[in-house]
Order: structure tokens, then sequence, then C-alpha cells
């Protein structure tokens, strides 16, 4: 068994709680964020072959937070550069 494999071995518990929570993979290094099918797809074409330790569980609509959060504060410096010319 070679290194990829063992990875998606290692993956598998957390694929399927992934799968039956409706959970997402966030890699909090790279602030990646990947459904299970995406997760594993790309593991499949040898990307991401990172250890269990390196991924955690997480809700996506916090991603979808996190992004109106990220949207909000980008307006907000538009219009304060709006403002100063």
């Amino acid at each position: 068994m070679n290194t990829a494999d063992i990875v998606r071995e290692q993956m598998k518990p957390m694929l399927e709680r992934a799968r039956a929570e409706g959970l997402w993979f966030h890699c909090f290094y790279q602030d990646m964020w990947f459904s299970p099918d995406q997760l594993e797809a790309e593991q499949e074409n040898g990307n991401y072959l990172w250890g269990s330790l390196n991924w955690t569980l997480k809700d996506p609509k916090a991603r979808l937070s996190q992004m109106d959060l990220e949207i909000k504060n980008m307006q907000t410096k538009r219009k304060e550069f709006e403002n100063s010319i």
C-alpha cells in the first residue's frame, strides 16, 4: 500500500461522517473548504493527500457566514475609498 492509499484509507471514517451529517472538510492552514465528494475526487487525482489531523469537519454554512463578513468588510473599504476621492 502506497502513501496515497494509506491516507485515503485513514480518511474513510471522516468522509462517512461528513456525508452522514452534511459537513464539509476545512483545512485551517490553507483556509480551504471541500465537500466530501470534492475532497475525495481531489485525493483520487493525487491532490490534498493530507492525513485526518489536517482537516476539521464543519458546517458549510459557516463558510457562507465567513464570506458574507468578507463581502461586508470589502464594501466598507470600498465606500471609504470612494469617499476619499
